[in-house]
């Protein structure tokens, strides 16, 4: 097979450019931008490595761009992830979650926007906790702080008041 360039492996498999180039770091090949050439080798690994869905094991992490342009790479606590799983089986109940719920989550956020006019619960959340970013994508609202997914609230259709309900805890959820 022919040689690759980064941004036309990007391409093919759905990702953006910076994803590909951070799986390259991973793995050990030196790609310094979106137009490096990745022989054939390279660029079947890394096909591999996204078929996998092994994202997580790449350390690759959602992150946002601060007010000065500067990338701050951000994680996702148990807790948001558990609460994805919970308020998904609510929201959805014919459906279970996605496998890969971190990869979800990291592609998610990754298409979320920071919210600069904040609701009354919003700010005393604010008040009370901090330091507190919110960006919203569709049904999704994540909550950061300390550069941490801290919890991810659901709505269905303006349902916002599905974050209050606890699920049942006799309901098998595998």
């Amino acid at each position: 097979m022919a040689p690759i360039k980064v941004f036309e492996l990007a391409h093919e498999l759905n990702l953006k450019t910076k994803t590909v180039l951070d799986i390259c770091k991973d793995i050990g090949h030196p790609a310094k931008s979106h137009m490096t050439t990745l022989d054939y080798g390279i660029a079947e690994k890394i096909r591999i490595r996204v078929s996998n869905n092994d994202f997580r094991l790449l350390n690759i992490k959602p992150y946002y761009l601060d007010e000065r342009e500067e990338k701050v790479e951000i994680a996702i606590s148990n807790h948001a992830l558990e609460r994805v799983r919970q308020r998904w089986s609510l929201l959805y109940p014919n459906s279970k979650p996605p496998d890969d719920l971190y990869r979800f989550i990291a592609e998610k956020f990754s298409h979320s926007v920071k919210i600069s006019n904040y609701s009354t619960q919003e700010t005393k959340r604010i008040q009370r906790y901090g330091e507190t970013l919110f960006f919203r994508h569709s049904d999704f609202t994540f909550v950061v702080q300390n550069s941490v997914i801290v919890t991810i609230e659901i709505s269905n259709k303006g349902q916002r008041g599905l974050n209050a309900i606890k699920p049942n805890p006799s309901v098998n959820r595998t």
